[in-house]
């Protein structure tokens, strides 16, 4: 890291707060028994699906195309293209990367990880808030990331940047195709439209 002290700090507050979390659910484990707990948790990823089931079964079938680009890769590569699929079919949402342009030797790849993760966040925003945001909601939602590509690079290629680029232009692609499909999600075009300035 160019900057270990902030590093280190970062990485102090995650075990923190790890260690909170891990000492509270000890705690209601004790209070609540486990078996109490656990069901609790089934039946919040059960309720989870079946919410985003149901909601996805109100929004139009069909396939709707979304595409954003990065304007360079500060390898001499310009234009790069992330474009995305999305079909809704009987309360399930398939996110398909399938078209984007192949890796660069450049650190704004993401690994499948990250991709899935930007890929979500314009889905999430544009749910109700009161569906819980757990493994539930991924039981409706396949994100397809081909590898050897932006949003899915193969290992060792580069990746240090790609919680902003190509993270931000995956956002980006994800809300073009949902704003056709979805016009509530067209709000946040402005949220991810940044820009790699060279």
């Amino acid at each position: 890291s160019r900057n270990p002290e902030a590093l280190r700090l970062d990485l102090d507050a995650l075990l923190a707060a790890i260690n909170v979390g891990r000492r509270r659910l000890r705690e209601m484990i004790h209070e609540e028994g486990r078996r109490t707990i656990t069901d609790g948790m089934a039946w919040a990823i059960e309720y989870a699906e079946k919410r985003l089931s149901s909601l996805l079964k109100g929004w139009t079938d069909g396939v709707f195309h979304g595409e954003s680009v990065l304007a360079h890769d500060c390898q001499h590569r310009e234009n790069l293209k992330i474009k995305t699929r999305l079909s809704v079919q009987e309360g399930r949402l398939s996110i398909d990367f399938s078209g984007t342009d192949a890796q660069t030797s450049s650190f704004v790849n993401a690994t499948f990880a990250n991709a899935a993760s930007f890929a979500l966040f314009p889905v999430y925003s544009a749910v109700a808030d009161s569906i819980p945001k757990n493994y539930g909601t991924l039981r409706c939602i396949d994100v397809v990331c081909p590898e050897g590509t932006l949003v899915n690079s193969s290992y060792p290629a580069p990746t240090g940047w790609s919680s902003q680029h190509c993270g931000a232009e995956i956002a980006a692609a994800v809300t073009d195709a949902l704003a056709k499909l979805n016009p509530r999600a067209a709000a946040g075009h402005k949220l991810f439209n940044l820009r790699l300035r060279g």
